[in-house]
């Protein structure tokens, strides 16, 4: 049985029809047409045609018989304690199942019927210890309301729209770290005074390791001449290079602050030295576009004749989920025809689409 849908436009959409691909969840959501592995009929649908509400306005859809059973999958990164909620979908063809995760019944009698396709209330199943790793939700059918009308005359379905998981396991704070703030910050005299406890044994006027002199920079002017020095100490600074080991070593606070300050002379000479023209990033053009992807991928003829815009066959960006899609599907008739027939790479016959 169809429900009736919500708005006439709605006429435009089948109700158990496939859309999407998995992709990876974010935002402690999993929703069910992208994020979710699936197996047997499971498969996504489109709910445009049934008022706003639906996240991607698509759920995960599924039918069976009394009995049957449909598992997905879904990972978490780290373990711990995790909040769960699931969003569902009702409507008039849908049935009571028994929900477990990992093994443990977390809804024992869910019923999804509704008299309309509409969404559930969201379903807070608590908190529940979970592993790193893989999650298992088996989704069992075990009957039917009495009100409702079997799909296809045999079963009934049920529509997941995603479940949200909170982690609630205490984060660990990260040590503060080194703030350079400008009070912090050596001057000239300061910076030479620690150079000379700790560099000048080794890079002064009576031991020039390297060919670096470091105390015969005395001023300002002198650490900018020598720009070369200057750089190549902060870098030995800032990797924990220098001193050596069997040396007298900094503390990471005085370490930091001298990286900072020799740093800044660099910064400083860069600013008033560059004689580099500011780089305008542009898009290629289609012929240049053409031409950089002929070479990579040696093919045996152009490309630049691909028609523009393409068919895509999914809503590929909601805003409200805050991230572009890891693929986007699309398809275009007349690139198969008129493109693909033409064998242009090595090795592969060409066929239509």
């Amino acid at each position: 049985m169809v429900a009736q849908p919500l708005g006439q436009a709605a006429e435009r959409f089948d109700y158990h029809s496939i859309r999407k691909q998995s992709m990876v969840a974010s935002q402690g959501f999993y929703e069910g047409e992208l994020h979710l592995r699936t197996e047997g009929k499971a498969r996504p649908q489109e709910m445009r045609g049934y008022g706003a509400g639906w996240r991607g306005d698509s759920h995960l859809l599924w039918d069976g018989v009394v009995e049957e059973s449909n598992a997905v999958e879904f990972d978490v990164s780290e373990a711990g304690r995790y909040a769960l909620a699931m969003q569902w979908t009702l409507a008039p063809d849908y049935g009571v199942f028994e929900v477990r995760l990992n093994g443990k019944v977390v809804e024992p009698q869910l019923d999804l019927y509704s008299p309309r396709v509409k969404l559930a209330n969201l379903r807070d199943l608590g908190e529940i210890t979970m592993k790193a790793g893989a999650q298992r939700l088996v989704i069992k059918l075990i009957g039917g309301n009495p009100k409702a009308q079997k799909f296809q005359g045999k079963g009934y379905l049920y529509g997941l729209d995603y479940l949200e998981l909170t982690d609630l396991s205490p984060k660990s704070e990260k040590p503060e770290e080194i703030k350079s703030t400008v009070e912090a910050l050596f001057n000239l005299g300061e910076a030479r005074l620690m150079m000379k406890q700790y560099c000048f044994r080794c890079h002064g006027v009576k031991m020039v390791k390297g060919k670096v002199n470091l105390e015969a920079l005395v001023k300002r002017a002198d650490f900018l001449k020598h720009i070369e020095i200057t750089q190549h100490a902060a870098e030995m600074m800032a990797k924990v290079e220098m001193p050596p080991e069997d040396e007298k070593q900094p503390t990471k606070v005085e370490r930091a602050k001298l990286a900072h300050f020799l740093d800044d002379l660099v910064d400083e000479y860069l600013q008033s030295n560059t004689e580099l023209e500011p780089v305008v990033m542009r898009r290629l053009n289609r012929y240049e576009y053409n031409n950089a992807v002929r070479d990579l991928l040696q093919l045996r003829g152009d490309i630049y004749p691909l028609p523009e815009k393409v068919i895509r066959s999914s809503n590929y960006f909601d805003p409200s989920i805050g991230r572009m899609p890891d693929s986007v599907n699309a398809g275009n008739r007349t690139l198969g025809k008129n493109i693909v027939e033409k064998q242009i790479l090595k090795g592969v016959d060409p066929f239509a689409i």
